[in-house]
């Protein structure tokens, strides 16, 4: 290969390094933050084959549905399978960069070999301070420098640890700080249970809230719907707990008793594309929760239910239902909870 040719293959090969790792930065995220194998891959796409078939239910409901959990899974095995190969690939293309500059550095060696031999024998005809006595100087300190790049860098360094391509961390940690469960038999023998309200009756609902080293267990007396669903707050550092409508902020940390938000919430609607937490108080007001906390709650709203709720351009969409049965939809500001439209709901022909 000549001389021009390695350094074409070079280039081309540096672009398709540039392209790869682009690729790679550019990975939708998942919050699944191990990489998987290809026998692992096999697993969780059966297992996501098994959601979809409504064969297997989420273990941890109050974050995804079966739809929801069938997709991570399926999404993470695609990321691994493109990461698998594109690291492969990365490191054929470095294998081969790495021989075609030990060509060149053999080649350049043969011609740089020569030309000090010329030097050093001008030094000694003109003597210790001609210009060519110091060119052969600096050309010894060249030389004993790119030795010592050589040999470090054939030392084995221990490689440095990096971050998934493509894991959503943050996702991952929200939800092992909030994935719960129910616990019908009550708490397991021994295992401290916190209780909230304190000293409240025993007709109680009981939930492993958290996975491994943040779990840990809460006794709730519940309230006047049959709702239960635990969601960490926009805030990042409060969990709403809801034990059949009773709604709690508990502090993520220390598991303290924050505040009590109604006994008859229907439903908590969250939305990714949105820092908001919205609650459904019995399908006839709404209360939001931002990042700084409580943000507004409406008055009454229709006559006893809401539906299809949606986020866009700063506003919340959703149907309320009227007196006559019928459903109106609904437009309200994100920010200030006050109604932008109200379409009244045709009466059926």
């Amino acid at each position: 290969m000549t001389h021009q040719q390695r350094w074409d293959r070079a280039v081309a090969i540096e672009a398709r390094y540039r392209q790869l790792v682009a690729e790679i930065e550019q990975l939708p995220k998942v919050p699944i933050i191990a990489f998987l194998d290809a026998e692992m891959r096999r697993q969780y796409r059966r297992f996501a084959a098994r959601l979809r078939a409504g064969k297997v239910e989420p273990r941890y409901p109050n974050l995804f549905t079966r739809e929801q959990l069938a997709d991570i899974c399926e999404r993470a095995c695609a990321r691994d399978e493109f990461l698998e190969k594109a690291f492969k690939e990365l490191n054929e293309l470095r294998d081969e960069l790495r021989a075609l500059l030990a060509e060149t550095d053999a080649e350049l060696a043969q011609q740089t070999t020569a030309e000090i031999l010329r030097v050093k024998d001008a030094a000694q005809w003109l003597g210790p301070d001609s210009e060519a006595a110091q060119r052969y100087g600096e050309a010894q300190r060249l030389r004993r420098q790119g030795q010592r790049r050589r040999n470090h860098a054939r030392k084995h360094e221990r490689p440095e640890v990096t971050a998934l391509p493509g894991a959503d961390y943050e996702t991952h940690l929200r939800h092992w700080l909030s994935a719960a469960e129910l616990l019908p038999d009550g708490p397991p023998v021994g295992e401290e249970v916190h209780r909230y309200p304190e000293g409240a009756g025993e007709d109680r609902i009981v939930i492993r809230i958290g996975i491994a080293e943040h779990s840990w267990v809460g006794s709730f007396e519940p309230g006047l719907t049959d709702y239960t669903t635990v969601q960490l707050m926009p805030d990042n550092r409060n969990l709403l707990v809801v034990a059949n409508g009773a709604g709690y902020i508990v502090e993520v940390i220390t598991n303290a008793p924050i505040a009590e938000v109604g006994r008859d919430i229907a439903v908590v609607v969250c939305d990714e594309s949105s820092p908001l937490l919205l609650i459904d108080h019995g399908g006839t007001s709404l209360e939001a929760f931002g990042p700084e906390g409580r943000m507004w709650r409406t008055g009454a709203i229709g006559y006893g239910g809401f539906r299809e709720f949606g986020i866009t351009d700063g506003a919340l969409s959703f149907e309320a239902q009227q007196a006559d049965g019928e459903w109106a939809e609904v437009g309200l500001d994100l920010s200030t909870g006050q109604s932008e439209t109200i379409i009244a709901a045709q009466a059926a022909p």
